[in-house]
């Protein structure tokens, strides 16, 4: 319902996304070390979660408090006492300095907010500062993020993140994509448990349908010829072969 159809993404869109960047060897997640390592690992993209500080600095980190805290209630001063940090600006000024055009990342806008989108203004000024539109996906379980942030970059790719989980947030029309005609997501991230071929057939015909978090070989190996490829932990493109 609703997809953007891009000949040329499924091109553009490596098949193996690492989960925010290499962590598992004992790099921070969601560091700008992790996602270098990444890189090194012979990854072609990252996938990595932004947040928006009380000081309107876009952080690279997941959660949406520390010790109890929200991150948006802490300015990045703050949370840098707390815990070593990087802002989503160090990265993008470091891969455009890069010599390897063919490096992506996938960003995740953590966001549930329907009127205020300053975080995605923000990530979409960051991109289009370092001259990195064609490197740069950005995703979200919000479709009214995605929605706002193709208002303000129409040609950067994005992906909407699913998951027929019971939340607060994910209610019957998040669940049905009835906000599709606003977002125009390019692809399906579903939550690897929710797959199910049969009930997806019409989508993976439209769009690329990438699974998260899958770190089983044999599970990927099951499923890779149903979908378009999978968000992991702990596969590299060395194991995945």
């Amino acid at each position: 319902m609703f997809w953007m159809r891009d000949p040329e993404f499924r091109n553009w869109l490596p098949e193996l996304q690492a989960h925010r960047g290499w962590w598992t060897e004992g790099l921070p997640q969601n560091s700008v070390a992790a996602i270098k390592m990444a890189f090194e690992k012979g990854f072609k993209i990252s996938e990595l979660d932004v947040r928006l500080t009380a000081d309107g600095q876009v952080v690279i980190f997941h959660d949406d408090d520390i010790h109890k805290q929200l991150i948006s209630a802490l300015t990045y001063d703050e949370l840098l006492k707390q815990i070593p940090i990087n802002t989503l600006e160090e990265l993008l000024a470091w891969l455009s300095r890069s010599a390897d055009k063919s490096l992506k990342l996938n960003i995740e806008l953590k966001s549930k907010n329907i009127f205020n989108f300053d975080l995605e203004k923000k990530v979409s000024d960051l991109i289009h500062n370092y001259n990195l539109s064609m490197q740069v996906m950005v995703s979200s379980f919000n479709p009214l993020a995605l929605a706002r942030f193709r208002f303000y970059s129409p040609r950067i790719y994005r992906a909407l993140i699913q998951t027929y989980e019971d939340e607060d947030w994910n209610n019957w029309l998040i669940k049905k994509r009835f906000f599709n005609i606003l977002a125009r997501p390019h692809a399906l991230h579903l939550r690897v448990d929710d797959f199910a071929a049969e009930k997806l057939r019409l989508v993976t015909k439209q769009v690329p349908v990438v699974l998260w978090t899958v770190n089983d070989l044999n599970i990927y190996l099951a499923l890779k010829d149903q979908i378009f490829g999978i968000i992991s932990d702990e596969l590299t493109p060395t194991t995945t072969k």
